[in-house]
Formats: structure tokens, sequence, C-alpha cells
């Protein structure tokens, strides 16, 4: 499946033994911390943070794409 994907992220695991990411060329890094024990305030933080990555994510590949995929909605 992840080698049939137009873009593969991966939120920060890279576990050496588990992790699909470690083989597929390109992989987009987003480096998001484990929200496992943290506070409510801190998984918020993430939460924010994964949003933000998949919008610019979004935006880049509408760009990319002259807006052919209208993705304008999602922007906010």
């Amino acid at each position: 499946m992840i080698s049939n994907s137009f873009k593969t992220v991966n939120m920060g695991c890279m576990d050496k033994e588990s992790c699909p990411a470690l083989f597929v060329k390109d992989v987009i890094d987003w480096n998001i911390p484990d929200p496992k024990e943290k506070t409510i305030e801190q998984v918020r933080e993430i939460r924010d943070q994964i949003k933000s990555e998949v919008l610019n994510l979004i935006k880049s590949i509408d760009k990319k794409n002259n807006g052919i995929f209208k993705f304008t909605n999602f922007y906010s």
C-alpha cells in the first residue's frame, strides 16, 4: 500500500524494526512528538502541529499543480 502512495509522510517514529517509511524514497518526516503520557495541553499542541503540517502539504501539492486540486476550503 505504501508503495502506491503519492506522498509518504512519517510522523516521527522511524523505528528501524517496524516503520514502513524506512523503505520508501523521498519520505517527508514531520518529527511529531509522541503524545503518549503528555498533558492535554501538550497533546493539543501536537494536534495543532499536525494540522499545520497537513495544510502546508496540501498547499504545496496544490501550488505544484497550479491549483488543480482546489483545496482552498482546507486552508483555514
